[in-house]
């Protein structure tokens, strides 16, 4: 407000301040209003500089100067940032200050897409026509010979979209802010590229704004693309498993899918197997075969192991892992797992002691367990070492064998458990009674282990490699600016 001059936008910036501090307190409808909000009080600043700006004596920025609308650029970032940070930081508000606002979880269009769609459609544009201005004062004719070129080229583009049936969101608001914010990116892009061939005429050294300005458009560009014409993969098709009631309502059943452990799965144009797991210090991953039909068969194409990191401070939390390809990323996320550690540790049932002479036998369960033999030995430590064979009959059928070997030193017993892994069986000499001629076992069964699942969430983003060659044209310019500026400064200060 310290930069409005009229008495009058100072007041109307204060109501419109109070009218959004008591949307914001008062009803859950803040989402809007906070950018609208913000889209008017930056409307009122430029009424205000246009109109009642003392400009004196001395000559100020023009309303189409350059250094005006970079201004007004810088702004609207600082205005992006400002709402992430305070999104992001509501928990950290509500404690300091005794709030209780909540963002969905699963509903993030309003939260985060909404605002930052209004504010990046005003950054696009800006950037799509700030190069052919002028400083200090822009001509007219100049400037709307090559702009008018960019919005006839960018209006025809967005059309041809439209009419080829390009995913414009389900929601009312997302179906008129995508075609705009879509005709703002392309605007950004093709101005840039006129910028660079009809002003600089490809001159690379005088190029580095433009260049820079054009990595942006296509980062705005390739993140519009990919994430409003993504498509979730992973739905999930057991009626018997319903994930949103498991979840309690934080996991949709149409984005995620719940992949057992051992089993084959139908995910999109993949089949999936969650295959395995393993731990790395607080990491858990998880091994997610990938295969594909070829002629009929399925072929196994790729493996990606998301992981969950089990964190002291920010809980457990979910990593992707993502395949790429030329025109698209498939990206995963385990959304939830029925367990985030690996544990080696086996659990029994059906504990039993039995009594064992030789050439006898003792039951067990279905089983009969039968003395076969033992075999002894001296050690180099001078123990004895002993291990009794015994078979495991079930009726007449011999289905199985088991070796319990124990050692004798210095008139101390040690035993050793042994297993069937075939019959899930353990047993383990407790006590040799040499005076009845018996040996005393213990037998249980290994607890049958629960199949391991996991919940995953998959998304296809198209061409998303648009964003990653913005990101790499944007530093080109960057640094192409920064050497051509210093290459200025050292003939400014030679001469």
């Amino acid at each position: 407000m310290l930069l409005l001059k009229n008495t009058v936008t100072k007041l109307i910036f204060t109501l419109i301040g109070l009218v959004l501090v008591f949307i914001n307190n008062t009803t859950d409808a803040v989402f809007v209003a906070n950018v609208i909000g913000a889209i008017l009080l930056i409307a009122l600043f430029i009424v205000d500089y246009v109109l009642f700006f003392d400009k004196g004596k001395k000559e100020e920025d023009h309303f189409s100067s350059r250094e005006f609308w970079m201004l007004i650029g810088a702004i609207f970032l600082m205005l992006s940032c400002l709402q992430l940070v305070i999104y992001t930081s509501l928990p950290v508000i509500n404690q300091i200050f005794g709030y209780s606002k909540v963002l969905n979880k699963t509903e993030t269009f309003q939260d985060y897409s909404l605002p930052q769609m209004f504010i990046g459609i005003f950054i696009a544009i800006i950037m799509g026509f700030s190069l052919f201005l002028k400083y200090k004062k822009t001509p007219k004719n100049p400037f709307w010979k090559y702009y008018s070129i960019v919005l006839g080229l960018g209006l025809i583009i967005t059309i041809l979209v439209i009419v080829n049936n390009f995913n414009f969101s389900n929601i009312l608001l997302g179906k008129i802010l995508y075609p705009v914010f879509l005709w703002a990116t392309l605007t950004t892009v093709i101005g840039n590229i006129l910028h660079f061939t009809f002003i600089t005429k490809g001159n690379i050294k005088k190029s580095g704004a433009s260049i820079a300005h054009l990595g942006f458009g296509l980062i705005l560009l390739g993140a519009f693309v990919s994430a409003s014409q993504s498509e979730v993969i992973s739905s999930n098709q057991n009626p018997e498993f319903n994930i949103s009631e498991a979840s309690g309502g934080e996991l949709k059943n149409e984005e995620n899918i719940r992949l057992i452990e051992g089993d084959t799965v139908q995910m999109g144009n993949y089949y999936v197997v969650y295959r395995s797991k393993y731990q790395e210090h607080v990491n858990v991953f998880y091994e997610v075969d990938y295969y594909e039909k070829v002629n009929g068969k399925l072929e196994k194409s790729f493996t990606l192991s998301p992981f969950i990191q089990t964190n002291e401070t920010f809980g457990r939390v979910s990593e992707p892992d993502t395949r790429h390809y030329l025109a698209k990323d498939l990206y995963t996320h385990i959304t939830s797992a029925s367990a985030d550690t690996v544990s080696e540790k086996k659990e029994y049932q059906n504990f039993s002691q039995l009594e064992l002479k030789p050439n006898g036998t003792a039951k067990y369960q279905n089983y009969i367990i039968q003395y076969d033999t033992i075999y002894s030995f001296k050690t180099v430590e001078k123990a004895d070492s002993i291990e009794l064979h015994i078979n495991i009959l079930e009726g007449n059928k011999l289905v199985g064998k088991l070796q319990l070997p124990f050692v004798i030193y210095k008139d101390k017993f040690f035993p050793i458990m042994a297993q069937n892994k075939a019959l899930n069986l353990v047993a383990e000499i407790s006590k040799v009674e040499s005076e009845n001629n018996q040996f005393l076992l213990y037998m249980a069964q290994e607890k049958p282990k629960k199949k391991d699942y996991i919940i995953l969430k998959a998304i296809v983003f198209p061409y998303i490699n648009l964003l990653w060659g913005g990101c790499i044209i944007m530093i080109i310019g960057t640094v192409i600016a920064i050497f051509n500026r210093i290459q200025q400064s050292k003939k400014g200060s030679a001469s």
